[in-house]
């Protein structure tokens, strides 16, 4: 029940209902029915009911990080929807959360009282943009993202942003000198995001909530690497088909990060159905000590992280039979390989950034006594929107099998693609893996986006037995790689000699560490810039 001379105009709080009710109803806000006349005086609004809380109730104590971005992302999902109909919230605050008290639902009010009422005592202007209490005529979806950063800050927090002060005036003042608003501990993973989407000025601030929400993603796939949580794998729900029968999307319910399913070669479960219950047993724990190795020393800002391992045995999955999925961080970006395809030629500046990133990835990867059987093209990814390098570690068929590689797995054209990036001790079996077999490797792909020709490479489709034998055979014999300099023009000396450094037949001969291949390409890169 409110009072009638609160309100600007009931012609205007009319047409607002209208347009309220000709949306579908979203599932993150309170639906709103309509309103109607008490009396004279007074006015009804007719909403959902809810049994529950405030999220001003439950800020009396703490909340765990991952029960906030829950919180969070469902106020993201409201906006969205809103925000996609041309309607501003406008006095987003935790008074107007509400939270479900057997479901954990989280609904927004969706009522914009500010545009409607004259009485803004109800809004704490501790989580107004600055250009609301200004009373600025200039009012856009950032103002909401203000209020959405105001809470995600007290929610990681435990304060009230600008808490302290209590004169409007100055909060105002505060506000638009953006005085530091800090994130303590694990949270100050996300102190950056809240920067962002507080920022004094409007354009400052993200384009869009869906902005905001790939930010917060990101910095959540940061928080799992670094905390190395235990994810419940059951909470994950089926998204999409990536590749066929092979690669999948899916979204955790309480994270809100996505994540890739990839299905474990059918050649694991033959070693375990066909082989003796005890030999099944010891693969299936040397499965898991490796994952889980993997899962808590590999954390670098270049390695694609890897949760765990799961199981398709849940409700909603595309598939007729148990399979076993190794669970990786999922970011939208393109391989190497696509890049290059993409690109035609890679600038000479950026090949070199592309190989400094993947050098540090690989001295992370030497400092845990983990080398890379596969590094190529393919197993490397550029993130489309920041640029960021990232490696996939692939370890022996992804199923940890005790088996070398046969000559049988690897007549495919993509698996012969890797073999041109592999290091000539690896192709006769002298050595299987090592760290000078990465620094070539390494020094291959780097040769490739240089002079957009892999070392070795044939001009021919490379589908038969015989093509890989030719590769092999220019590989062991006393054959070098074409000289860079010869395939790509103005390449300075500095870096052509690095490259072929790294190719040497003789693993003496390469450098020692991945650290000092990086070192030799900063300073090329160095002088370039």
């Amino acid at each position: 029940m409110l009072d009638k001379n609160i309100f600007k105009s009931l012609e205007m709080l009319k047409r607002g209902v209208k347009l309220y009710k000709t949306m579908a109803h979203s599932p993150n806000t309170v639906e709103f029915f309509g309103w109607g006349n008490f009396d004279d005086t007074k006015l009804f609004l007719v909403m959902e009911y809810t049994d529950g809380q405030s999220l001003q109730a439950l800020m009396t104590r703490n909340i765990s990080i991952k029960s906030s971005m829950k919180i969070v992302f469902a106020l993201i999902y409201a906006l969205e929807y809103m925000h996609g109909h041309k309607i501003l919230h406008l006095s987003l605050q935790p008074s107007k959360i509400l939270i479900d008290k057997q479901s954990r639902k989280v609904q927004l009010l969706g009522f914009s009282s500010r545009k409607y009422t004259t009485n803004f005592a109800s809004l704490i202007h501790n989580y107004m943009a600055p250009e609301l209490i200004q009373n600025s005529e200039k009012i856009s979806a950032q103002a909401d993202i203000y209020s959405l950063g105001a809470i995600l800050y007290h929610l990681l927090s435990g304060q009230t942003p600008y808490g302290e002060i209590t004169r409007t005036s100055k909060m105002l003042d505060a506000k638009l000198k953006q005085d530091p608003l800090t994130l303590n501990n694990k949270a100050n993973i996300f102190t950056e995001i809240v920067k962002k989407a507080m920022a004094p000025e409007p354009q400052k601030r993200y384009k869009n909530v869906s902005c905001m929400a790939h930010a917060l993603q990101k910095a959540i796939n940061t928080y799992i690497k670094i905390t190395n949580i235990n994810i419940d794998f059951n909470k994950f729900v089926y998204k999409a088909e990536i590749i066929p029968n092979k690669v999948h999307l899916a979204q955790h319910l309480d994270y809100n990060v996505q994540a890739v399913f990839k299905t474990l070669p059918k050649g694991y479960y033959k070693e375990v159905v066909r082989g003796s219950r005890a030999r099944a047993r010891d693969n299936f724990n040397s499965f898991k000590t490796n994952i889980e190795s993997i899962r808590t020393t590999l954390v670098h800002p270049n390695i694609i992280h890897i949760f765990g391992w799961h199981t398709s045995e849940q409700k909603g999955w595309p598939t007729s039979e148990q399979k076993v999925y190794l669970v990786m961080e999922y970011f939208n970006a393109w391989s190497l390989e696509q890049l290059m395809a993409k690109l035609r030629v890679i600038p000479l500046k950026y090949s070199i950034q592309i190989a400094v990133c993947i050098a540090s990835a690989l001295s992370c990867m030497h400092r845990h006594k983990i080398h890379s059987a596969h590094l190529a093209p393919s197993n490397i990814f550029i993130e489309k929107q920041t640029g960021i390098v990232k490696v996939k570690v692939r370890m022996e068929q992804e199923s940890f099998c005790r088996y070398a590689i046969s000559m049988d797995e690897i007549r495919s054209t993509r698996d012969y693609k890797v073999m041109l990036y592999k290091a000539p001790e690896c192709i006769t079996g002298q050595n299987k893996k090592s760290k000078q077999a990465d620094i070539y490797s390494l020094g291959a792909i780097l040769y490739h986006t240089v002079a957009n020709k892999a070392p070795y490479d044939e001009p021919c489709k490379h589908k038969y037995i015989e093509d890989i034998d030719v590769v092999i055979k220019n590989k062991v014999m006393s054959q070098d790689p074409i000289p860079i300099q010869q395939l790509r023009k103005n390449i300075p000396d500095a870096l052509a000699k690095t490259i072929h450094k790294a190719l040497s037949r003789d693993p003496a001969k390469r450098h020692q560490s991945s650290d000092e291949f990086a070192k030799e390409l900063q300073k090329v890169l160095d002088v370039i810039t």
